[in-house]
C-alpha cells in the first residue's frame, strides 16, 4: 500500500500547458480529478521533497526500486495528471492517466518494482501488464494508464430460486445442516444394536418341554440364557465421530473451493473485459486529436493546483448499484434533491492559506427555483448584537423555513411514489401525493416559519477549566473496598446560541411551563430578572444554563453577562469582519484551532505526548467557511490559514510531516 501511495505521489507532480490527457477522460465519467503539476512543482519542487529526512528514509527502506533522482522515473513532470472513476458492467474502475517523457525509464521502473513476477505484453500500439488481480497497467511512448478494477457481485432481490446460483448459497447454513445430518448418522450407527436388543421381546416358555429328573427324582427347570448386548465402546464412538467430522471438513473444503473458483473465474472474466475496453478506448488513435471534455473540465481554473468534478446523480447511481444492487425502489430515493446536481471544486495552495472554491449546480430549473426560495434569507442582524468579542469559533445559518418545508414535500412525494410503485402493483402513482398533501394540511408552514424563521447563530466563547471532585473504588490487601476521593480538572464549554422568532407570545408561554414544577429533569428552573436559569446538579457538564427572550431574539447561553445584555438591550456586537461574513452569506463558520487547542491543553495532554502537542499547537491555523446561493448555484468558499514559518501552504504539510518524523526519531533514540 505504501508503494502504491508513493507511486501516486510521484505522479502527483505531472502537468501540461497545451493539449493534455483530458481528452482521454470519457464524457460519461461521473467523477474526474486533475492535478496541476506545474503549479505544484513551482511551490514545492521534487528536489525539495527528496531532501526531507522522512522521504530519504522512505526511499532507502521502503522504495529501494526507485532511482535516487525521482526525476528519472520516465514520468513527464511538465504535464497534468488525471484521475477518473467509471463503472463497467459490474466492475468499479478507478483510472489514473500518467504523462510520460521516457517510456524506457518508466518500463525499467515497473520491472524494478515487480521483477519477473509480471509479464509485459505488446498489444497494438501499447504495452500492458497485470501487477495484481485488480491492478492493470498499460503505456505507450506518450502516457501510461493505471486501472484499479474491483468486481462487485450482483445483488438479487428475488426469493423465488434462492439456490439457483452457487454463489447465493449461505455456506454457513449448508455446513451446519450437513453437520447435523452426519451427527444423527453417527448416533444411529453407534446405538442401533443396543436399541434393537432392548426393544426385542423375551423368548416364550414352552410348557410342553420335557422335564428332566435328577438322580433323586427331583424335577429341574431348564435355564435359558438371554442374548448378550454388545454396546460400542467410547473409543469406537469417538472414532466414528472423528471419521464423520473429517468427511464433513473435506466436503466443506470442496464446497469452498468450488465457490471460490467460480467466483474468481467470474471476477477475472468481468475485470479483464472491463480493462480491455478501457485500454482500447484510451489508446484509440481517434482520441489523440479529440477536444477536451467541456462538461467535466469547463470550470477547471488554470491557476488552480487541483480540480475535481462529480456528477452527483450518476456517481451515486453507479456506487449504489455496485454495492447494493439495482433495486428501483431504493435507487429512487437519491434521485431527488441536491444529489441531482453537478459539483466541482478548485483548490489553491496559496502563500498563507489553502483555499477551496466549491460549486453545486442543480440540473433542472425546478430544483434551482426551490433552492432560490430556500436561500432567499439573510441573518437577523439583531442576533449579532449580544455575543461580544470573546470568540473561539462560530457557525451561522440563514434559510427560509417555509420554503424548506415546501421543498421537502416535493422530495417526499417523489421518493414515496417511487418506493410505493415498486412494491405495489396496480397503483395510480398518486397515493403518496394524497398522504403528503394531508400532512401539509395538518402542518401550518407559515405558522412554523413565524415560530422558527430559519436564522440562527452559535458562538463558542471559551473552553474553561473547572475542578470537580471524583470518587474511585480501590481494594486493599485484605480485599476491602475503599473510596478514594480526589479533584480533577475538566473542560467546560462557554457558549451562546441565538435564533430569532416572530411569535414571542408562544415562546414565552413555552418557557414558563416548567415553572409550575419544583423539579425539572433533575435541575432547578427559575425566572429571575427577566430570564430563566437552569441550575444543574453536581457532576454535570454545565453548572448553569440561561435562557432569555427579547424583541424576537431567543438566547440559550452559559454566560450570565450575555443574557443580561439581551434583556437590558445592551449592545455587545461581534467584531466587524465576523459580522460582514455572517451578513453576506447564508451560512458562515470560523474556528481558531490554535486557541481551541490551547484552551483544551490539559484535557488533550491525557492522551497526547507533550512534544506532539506542541507541534500541533505551533502549526494550528484558522478555518473559515462561507456559503451562499448565486446565479442558480450554491457557492462555497473554504480556507485554512496556516501558522508557522513556511514558504507556502503546500510546503506547510511537508514541514509538519517532517517535524512529526523528527520527533518520532528522537523518541526512538531516547527509548533505546
Amino acid at each position: 500500500m505504501k508503494n502504491y501511495l508513493l507511486f501516486l505521489f510521484i505522479c502527483f507532480s505531472a502537468t501540461l500547458y497545451a493539449q493534455d490527457l483530458a481528452n482521454k477522460v470519457p464524457e460519461n465519467a461521473p467523477f474526474a480529478l486533475c492535478f496541476n503539476g506545474k503549479n505544484l512543482n513551482d511551490k514545492v519542487t521534487l528536489k525539495t521533497i527528496q531532501e526531507y529526512p522522512w522521504m530519504q528514509t522512505l526511499l532507502e527502506k521502503e522504495m529501494k526500486f526507485l532511482p535516487k533522482d525521482l526525476s528519472q522515473t520516465g514520468i513527464d513532470l511538465t504535464n497534468k495528471q488525471y484521475h477518473y472513476y467509471i463503472n463497467r458492467d459490474t466492475v468499479m474502475n478507478y483510472i489514473i492517466l500518467i504523462p510520460l517523457n521516457n517510456a524506457v525509464l518508466f518500463e525499467k521502473l515497473i520491472q524494478g518494482k515487480y521483477g519477473d513476477s509480471i509479464k509485459v505484453k505488446k498489444q497494438g500500439t501499447y504495452n500492458r501488464t497485470t501487477t495484481s488481480k485488480t491492478h492493470h497497467l498499460a503505456w505507450n511512448d506518450k502516457f501510461a494508464i493505471l486501472v484499479n478494477a474491483t468486481y462487485t457481485k450482483p445483488h438479487k432481490y428475488s426469493d423465488n430460486e434462492p439456490y439457483s446460483d452457487l454463489t447465493s448459497i449461505d455456506t454457513a447454513t449448508v455446513f451446519v445442516d450437513t453437520a447435523a445430518v452426519n451427527y444423527d448418522r453417527i448416533a444411529e450407527s453407534a446405538y442401533k444394536l443396543a436399541e434393537e436388543t432392548k426393544t426385542s421381546p423375551a423368548p416364550e416358555k414352552n410348557d410342553k418341554a420335557k422335564k428332566g429328573k435328577t438322580k433323586k427324582g427331583k424335577k429341574n427347570k431348564k435355564i435359558i440364557e438371554e442374548p448378550k448386548v454388545v454396546e460400542p465402546t467410547e473409543e469406537e464412538i469417538y472414532a466414528a465421530q472423528d471419521k464423520a467430522n473429517a468427511e464433513l471438513e473435506e466436503t466443506n473444503r470442496k464446497l469452498e473451493e468450488l465457490e471460490y473458483k467460480k467466483t474468481d473465474s467470474i471476477e477475472k472474466l468481468k475485470i479483464n473485459a472491463a480493462v480491455d475496453l478501457i485500454f482500447k478506448e484510451t489508446f484509440d488513435s481517434e482520441k489523440e486529436t479529440a477536444a477536451i471534455n467541456t462538461t467535466l473540465f469547463k470550470n477547471n481554473n488554470p491557476k488552480s493546483d487541483f480540480f475535481a468534478f462529480a456528477d452527483l446523480d450518476a456517481l451515486t447511481s453507479q456506487l449504489y448499484s455496485s454495492f447494493l444492487g439495482s433495486n428501483a425502489a431504493l435507487m429512487g430515493i437519491y434521485k431527488n434533491g441536491i444529489l441531482d446536481s453537478n459539483y466541482h471544486i478548485n483548490g489553491y495552495f496559496e502563500k498563507d492559506r489553502i483555499r477551496l472554491n466549491q460549486v453545486i449546480t442543480p440540473k433542472n430549473e425546478e430544483t434551482k427555483k426551490s433552492y432560490q426560495a430556500m436561500f432567499d434569507s439573510k441573518i437577523d442582524k439583531n442576533l449579532l448584537n449580544f455575543v461580544g468579542n470573546n470568540v473561539l469559533g462560530y457557525y451561522s445559518i440563514a434559510m427560509d423555513t417555509q420554503a424548506i418545508m415546501n421543498y421537502e414535500y416535493k422530495i417526499l412525494k417523489n421518493t414515496l411514489n417511487s418506493v410505493y410503485q415498486s412494491y405495489t402493483k396496480e397503483v395510480s402513482g398518486n397515493e403518496a401525493d394524497v398522504m403528503i398533501d394531508a400532512i401539509a394540511l395538518l402542518l401550518d408552514e407559515k405558522a412554523i416559519a413565524d415560530l422558527i424563521p430559519g436564522n440562527a447563530l452559535f458562538v463558542l466563547h471559551d473552553l474553561k477549566k473547572v475542578k470537580r471532585e471524583y470518587v474511585t473504588i480501590e481494594y486493599n490487601e485484605n480485599y476491602e473496598q475503599l473510596e478514594i476521593k480526589g479533584i480533577k480538572e475538566e473542560i467546560q464549554p462557554d457558549f451562546t446560541f441565538l435564533l430569532n422568532t416572530k411569535n414571542d407570545s408562544f415562546v414565552n408561554k413555552l418557557l414558563q411551563l416548567p415553572l409550575n414544577k419544583s423539579k425539572f429533569t433533575a435541575t432547578d428552573y427559575q425566572l429571575t430578572n427577566g430570564y430563566y436559569t437552569i441550575h444543574f446538579e453536581k457532576d454535570n457538564l454545565l453548572d448553569n444554563l440561561y435562557i432569555g427572550l427579547k424583541n424576537g431574539v431567543i438566547m440559550v447561553t452559559t454566560s450570565k453577562e450575555n443574557v443580561e445584555n439581551l434583556i437590558q438591550q445592551k449592545v455587545m456586537p461581534l467584531q466587524a469582519d465576523f459580522k460582514k461574513s455572517i451578513s453576506k452569506n447564508n451560512s458562515a463558520a470560523w474556528m481558531d484551532l490554535q486557541k481551541i487547542i490551547t484552551a483544551s491543553k490539559n484535557e488533550l495532554n491525557k492522551d497526547t505526548k507533550s512534544n506532539y502537542f506542541d507541534i500541533a499547537l505551533k502549526n494550528a491555523g484558522q478555518i473559515t467557511m462561507e456559503s451562499k446561493f448565486k446565479n442558480g448555484t450554491i457557492i462555497s468558499e473554504s480556507s485554512y490559514t496556516i501558522k508557522g514559518e513556511h514558504t507556502n501552504s503546500l510546503q506547510y504539510f511537508f514541514d509538519v510531516i517532517n517535524e512529526l518524523y523528527t520527533e518520532s526519531k528522537r523518541e526512538t533514540i531516547v527509548t533505546q
